[in-house]
């Protein structure tokens, strides 16, 4: 006989905390930290399609988990805060030797490039666009679906705020509207783009409050 498919709910917080949404209070000490856990949940996480909304609509909550992460017969759907992918540190690439990485999930990473950075004219926030390249541009494996989503419709992630501070003082008036960055190795300026419509937060996210990292 075929196994009953299972569904459980998460949600991701603005530090890129990964929570069971029945835990509460939410906070460092109630998150999952099991990194392989972790690592092994976010490599999995894309959009929920149709054959999924179809299981949350039976339950009230189709509007409510736009995101899924499949294991087997499970179904985890996410609610993010934000974006379901937050960069919670940014470090050298100790691998490569030169440049940036910016780390989520556990500790998956991909290349810090400063062209791919998108402001949300919203909230002020900033992301970073999923890319499955390294430093040089080259192609590699996609560290999630979301990675993978092609050019016409990039997927962002949120860039944590205390990240996003240690940010700052690369980030410059724009010789027009909005901000360019400067890019730490080069010196060379890019402009920060606003980030696009279909990767802003639905009503599924949190509102904006200005909000503080714990």
């Amino acid at each position: 006989a075929r196994e009953k498919q299972k569904c459980y709910f998460y949600s991701v917080d603005l530090q890129g905390r990964l929570f069971l949404e029945e835990v509460l209070p939410k906070n460092i000490a109630t998150s999952l930290k099991d990194e392989k856990f972790v690592n092994f949940f976010f490599q999995r996480l894309r959009r929920v399609q149709d054959k999924e909304k179809a299981i949350l609509e039976k339950v009230g909550a189709a509007d409510d988990y736009p995101f899924v992460s499949p294991c087997g017969v499970e179904l985890n759907f996410v609610r993010p805060a934000d974006s379901p992918v937050v960069f919670h540190e940014l470090r050298e690439d100790s691998v490569n030797g030169s440049g940036k990485q910016l780390v989520f999930g556990g500790n998956l990473s991909q290349p810090y490039r400063p062209d791919r950075l998108a402001m949300s004219p919203r909230t002020g926030r900033l992301y970073h666009e999923l890319t499955s390249e390294t430093g040089d541009g080259d192609r590699v494996k996609s560290l999630t679906p979301l990675h993978d989503s092609g050019s016409t419709a990039p997927e962002y992630g949120l860039i944590k705020s205390s990240v996003a501070v240690s940010l700052a003082d690369a980030i410059v008036e724009g010789d027009g509207f909005g901000h360019d960055v400067i890019c730490y190795d080069t010196g060379k300026r890019y402009p920060i783009e606003w980030l696009p419509v279909h990767a802003e937060a639905g009503e599924w996210g949190l509102p904006f409050s200005g909000e503080c990292d714990e």
